[in-house]
């Protein structure tokens, strides 16, 4: 795989959409979903792979894009996506965000397969308690992406927990 160049590592954000206040959680989730998989697919059309970035669901209705940087040219992935799962959770334990979602680039075996094969995968929590791991399994043939058929499985919810308080 070809190296990411540095300046794809970062820290900000970029306001998306505006919120409409009749929406569902699923909704929600899937306003997320749209904001953050067009960017996966532009990252593995122009280097063939990405660094975990995400997307938050702010009060307001802002979808605001996220990324993480962590000092390293080439930081790890796992590194990458605690650094933002942790940003998840510090927000939404201050009630600023009603959703979050994670895209990571893995491997992933689809259902009714037994080969894995390559998908973006976008983790979607929303604080209702709805939560969904989203794959996008693809190939890349000559520079274009190829989309397949997509499939889900219950998400980990590890944004919107319990978190303890430190007062006693």
């Amino acid at each position: 795989m070809s190296q990411l160049p540095q300046r794809l590592a970062y820290v900000g954000a970029a306001i998306v959409f505006s919120y409409t206040p009749t929406m569902s959680d699923r909704d929600d989730c899937q306003r997320l979903l749209d904001a953050t998989l067009p960017f996966a697919e532009q990252m593995l059309r122009e280097y063939g792979e990405f660094l975990p970035f995400g997307a938050e669901l702010r009060l307001d209705g802002e979808v605001v894009s996220i990324g993480g940087y962590d000092g390293n040219e080439h930081p790890p992935a796992k590194e990458i996506i605690a650094l933002l799962d942790d940003h998840f959770r510090i927000a939404a334990s201050r009630g600023q965000v009603m959703a979050t979602a994670l895209a990571y680039d893995v491997r992933a075996t689809p259902p009714g397969s037994t080969d894995a094969t390559d998908a973006v995968a976008i983790g979607l929590d929303h604080q209702s308690g709805y939560t969904v791991d989203v794959y996008f399994p693809y190939r890349i043939e000559q520079g274009i992406v190829t989309l397949q058929e997509p499939f889900a499985n219950e998400g980990q919810g590890r944004i919107f927990q319990t978190i303890p308080s430190s007062d006693k």
